[in-house]
């Protein structure tokens, strides 16, 4: 089959307020250990749920005008024009076959209180450890619902601002004091 020439049209179903929860964990108290990380995909039934009901309104909306006739309907194996035709639990196992980051991973060490396994403070010191600071979209409690672009870098920006308040508090007052 020659690929050379394929037109294609691409649309996902994305979820933005997942439930599945990954983990970290660290291994050892060496620090070059790399960390157990587990994302866990789809943990949630509610996520395969939600995606597969977004993978049924894709179908729909390929197969009503003006997609319809834009689109060539064919039995290439390589295309999915033949999604529609699967049961419930058939486009469920497709989903779980098909998962996949969209790369913005967020919410490793979230800011919230000890008590609540937070990770960082609100001035996103990192708790137990003495200046130490974690300023990127891990501290985020839930992922955002859009590209954690804008948010991370007002979290540098905080980051920066609390970084400079407390070298012109380390200046001014040279014994320790608290942030």
């Amino acid at each position: 089959m020659n690929l050379t020439h394929l037109e294609v049209h691409c649309a996902r179903a994305v979820l933005l307020r997942l439930q599945s929860r990954g983990s970290i964990t660290i291994k050892s108290s060496d620090p070059f250990d790399v960390p157990l990380i587990d994302p866990k995909y789809l943990n949630s039934t509610n996520d395969v749920a939600l995606l597969v009901r977004g993978l049924k309104l894709l179908i729909k909306l390929a197969n009503i005008e003006p997609m319809l006739t834009a689109l060539k309907q064919d039995d290439n194996p390589l295309l999915d024009h033949n999604l529609g035709k699967l049961s419930d639990a058939e486009l469920e196992n497709e989903v779980r076959k098909r998962v996949e980051t969209l790369y913005h991973p967020t919410s490793t060490c979230s800011m919230a209180p000890f008590e609540d396994n937070g990770v960082v403070d609100s001035s996103l010191k990192v708790y137990g450890l003495e200046n130490f600071r974690v300023a990127d979209a891990s501290i985020f409690p839930r992922i955002v619902a859009g590209h954690a672009t804008a948010p991370s870098l007002a979290v540098g920006e905080k980051a920066s601002d609390l970084t400079k308040e407390s070298l012109v508090l380390d200046t001014v007052l040279p014994s320790k004091v608290p942030l």
